[in-house]
């Protein structure tokens, strides 16, 4: 039995147009999980980003009290009553601004994880869509394939013009 050199490269093809589809399905998938590890590393970023700024807040609330303690013993005030009330209001003023800092910084990290999982998603799904493009394009060739050698419709053996029919070649009679 020989086989059909049209058929051997349509089969070629068909391997070939399959290995393409798995290849770019992974392709992209690995570009969304490359996407996915940058927003990761963007969370550590941002942790260690919030870290730095809220020891900076805090160090400069302790030297803003501690200067208007030391002003307000250079004046002779006591540190009590309104005074007190003063660098009470300032410390506080500090904890909000901290826990600003903080809820702001967690907010984003919570933004970037999440698109780092819609990413991960998106890359998991593309190589899905790969794995199915080359099933379809296995289908497709399978049935140019199989109709390379179908008898064309209404003709049996014999076609309307009296033609025999073997494969893709005719021959007349």
């Amino acid at each position: 039995m020989c086989i059909d050199p049209v058929a051997t490269m349509m089969m070629i093809g068909t391997g070939i147009k399959m290995f393409g589809a798995i290849k770019a399905g992974a392709d992209e998938g690995r570009g969304y999980d490359d996407q996915a590890r940058r927003n990761e590393r963007l969370i550590d970023l941002e942790h260690r980003r919030q870290a730095l700024e809220v020891a900076r807040k805090r160090d400069n609330a302790e030297r803003v009290i501690g200067r208007q303690i030391t002003s307000f013993g250079d004046n002779g005030i006591q540190i009590d009553g309104s005074a007190l009330d003063y660098i009470e209001d300032a410390a506080t003023q500090a904890d909000r601004e901290i826990h600003a800092i903080r809820a702001d910084s967690g907010t984003r990290r919570d933004d970037l994880a999440y698109e780092a999982s819609q990413f991960r998603r998106a890359g998991k799904n593309a190589r899905k869509r790969g794995k199915t493009v080359a099933f379809a394009k296995l289908l497709s060739g399978g049935t140019k394939l199989a109709g390379s050698f179908a008898v064309p419709a209404g003709g049996g053996l014999q076609g309307k013009s009296g033609n025999l029919w073997f494969g893709n070649r005719s021959t007349t009679f």
